[in-house]
């Protein structure tokens, strides 16, 4: 979970480079964490405020900048792939499968945005 600089808050998915079953599957695995998400929101009314505290608990912690304020309510939710790099492209090729048979069947999301992070940490946009 991460929220994104427009206030959306971000059900994320992380693989390591070399991943080749794990990536092939992101997708999927996003998908099912964007759902819970969302139908959270939709039936607890408290949500939002238990975001904001879990979100505070990290600022306490030191592990994160204050993005509390960010939050836009109504609270929604985007799937995030991040993978590290190299992406095999056998691994990339799979994982674009699996989520065009997710937009298939009208279960998957397609504003599912997918980054490469290299070891300097610099995101690259993967085309899905």
């Amino acid at each position: 979970m991460a929220v994104h600089a427009d206030g959306t808050l971000l059900a994320i998915e992380i693989k390591p480079a070399g991943e080749l079953g794990g990536t092939a599957w992101a997708p999927l695995q996003v998908t099912h964490y964007t759902n819970l998400f969302r139908r959270w929101i939709e039936t607890d009314p408290e949500a939002a405020e238990v975001v904001r505290a879990m979100l505070g608990q990290r600022v306490r912690l030191g592990l994160s900048p204050d993005l509390g304020s960010r939050l836009k309510e109504p609270l929604r939710v985007r799937p995030m792939i991040v993978i590290g790099k190299p992406v095999a492209d056998n691994a990339l090729d799979r994982m674009r499968q699996v989520q065009g048979r997710l937009l298939e069947h009208g279960v998957g999301y397609p504003e599912l945005v997918v980054y490469g992070v290299n070891l300097a940490g610099r995101p690259t946009l993967i085309e899905v």
